[in-house]
């Protein structure tokens, strides 16, 4: 079979600038069982050009030897230590090291079989350094002029940052199937068929079905196929987030297994959803006693008439109970009323002392009590005790201000009414302590004189006419 003259032009390789295509013209091929240019194959000529115009990466392997011919993509793949050593060279010297797992795929090849080896890795160099790299190879045998198989064709695509990212997800994958494992929080996910793809072991433990009994059944067969379930918040929050794709949190009570839970739940990139959930049954049996406590507690200060009230700040918002507001002679359903409105129902006379004290707590992060005087609408007037303290953050400044209230009108009377008995008392000894004075006066003055007449009497050398005028006096 006559060559066209075209393909027995020696400077049919020339076209193009690349580094590869000037390579491959000075090459010396003449020493190669290739031969020099000018006597190839009109295929191996045209493939070459071909590959050197092609962005992928190529290597053309012809000849019993596997002589090997690349282009520039392919340069990366080989690397400083193989390039560009490896032009000219057979497959088998280029390759030594993976060839025991490269010469099925080229034999098959050269057999007249394309074969497209996925993922195939082998160690490359690159900036210096040895690493391992992917690369997805196709081999398709090459005919020559004369209609036999003389050569292969392979085309690699590197798949080496795929291969690298799925490896990690698989570690991160098994790293989250660990850590759903072992945690106390229950977990299930859903395909967007409602069919359930995975369970932890919590989830079995909670939910008192093993995982064969749960993975690839329906959902909502399994667990809500009971009508009056099928419009539970468990159910509208899991159909939201199936179809609006957003996630959801929320607190429920499943009757089927007397189960409170604090659930979580998003959407997955596969279109189902997945599920965490906390039994908080405990929570709730705690909160179910601290609310009777609460309302027993509210009981007891009903009964010893105890109010309370609060200032939060910075926002200076001040909170009440009805007794406070019932002892300050208010409307005891009033929902918003402030600190200036109370003290405007306290006694004239004590409205600055209470401001006073309020404002010294306040400053100096202390405690309060004092006594003050209410005026109710009726005009009756009664005595109030307050207590309370300032607490504070970590940075010592005040979070809120409480305290107690308590009518003590009646021991304010008693008090009142002690204090006026012991002024009376000590009016009364004052008088009594005047008039025993007064009275001590008047007896002492006409004793004085008798006992001056007796003392005369009594001397010697008094005569006895004196004697008789003074007894007659």
């Amino acid at each position: 079979m006559k060559v066209p003259e075209t393909f027995s032009d020696p400077h049919f390789l020339l076209q193009g600038h690349s580094e590869m295509a000037l390579r491959i013209s000075k090459f010396p091929w003449a020493n190669t069982p290739l031969g020099p240019i000018e006597h190839w194959d009109p295929t191996l000529k045209v493939m070459t050009q071909t590959i050197l115009n092609s962005a992928q990466a190529h290597v053309i392997m012809w000849g019993a030897d596997r002589t090997c011919v690349y282009n520039d993509a392919f340069i990366p793949i080989l690397g400083s230590l193989k390039h560009p050593i490896s032009l000219g060279a057979g497959v088998r010297e280029l390759w030594s090291e993976n060839w025991p797992r490269l010469q099925p795929f080229i034999d098959e090849a050269a057999k007249g079989i394309s074969n497209i080896v996925p993922d195939f890795s082998f160690e490359i160099e690159r900036d210096g350094k040895i690493s391992e790299g992917f690369f997805s190879v196709c081999n398709i045998p090459l005919y020559d002029y004369a209609g036999n198989i003389s050569g292969i064709l392979t085309s690699a695509n590197e798949t080496t940052v795929m291969i690298l990212s799925m490896r990690e997800n698989i570690i991160i994958k098994e790293k989250i199937v660990t850590v759903l494992e072992r945690m106390n929080d229950a977990y299930f996910s859903l395909d967007k068929n409602w069919t359930i793809m995975g369970v932890n072991h919590s989830h079995e433990l909670a939910s008192k079905l093993t995982r064969d009994q749960q993975i690839g059944k329906n959902f909502i067969e399994l667990f809500f196929s009971d009508p009056e379930l099928q419009n539970t918040k468990y159910m509208t929050a899991y159909r939201k987030v199936m179809e609006e794709r957003e996630a959801v949190s929320f607190e429920d009570y499943y009757p089927p297994l007397d189960l409170w839970t604090m659930v979580n739940a998003f959407p997955i990139d596969d279109g189902g959803i997945a599920v965490i959930f906390k039994d908080i049954n405990d929570i709730k049996k705690k909160e179910k006693r601290l609310m009777q406590i609460q309302t027993e507690l509210e009981n007891v200060i009903e009964i010893a008439q105890i109010g309370f009230w609060q200032i939060v700040f910075p926002s200076q918002k001040f909170s009440v109970t009805p007794t406070f507001l019932r002892q300050m002679g208010l409307p005891v359903d009033l929902t918003d009323v402030s600190l200036k409105e109370c003290i405007e129902q306290v006694y004239l006379e004590d409205r600055d002392k209470l401001n006073r004290s309020i404002e010294e707590a306040i400053s100096r992060n202390g405690s309060f009590h004092i006594e003050y005087r209410v005026v109710l609408p009726s005009g009756e007037i009664r005595w109030i005790e307050s207590k309370g303290s300032v607490i504070t953050d970590e940075k010592n400044q005040p979070v809120k201000f409480s305290g107690t209230t308590l009518d003590v009108t009646d021991r304010a009377l008693t008090r009142q009414g002690l204090e006026d008995a012991k002024l009376e008392a000590e009016r009364s000894n004052r008088l009594k302590t005047a008039f025993l004075a007064n009275m001590s006066h008047e007896i002492r003055t006409p004793l004085g004189a008798m006992m001056g007449f007796a003392e005369l009497l009594g001397e010697p050398g008094i005569s006895e006419t004196d004697r008789a005028n003074y007894i007659e006096i």
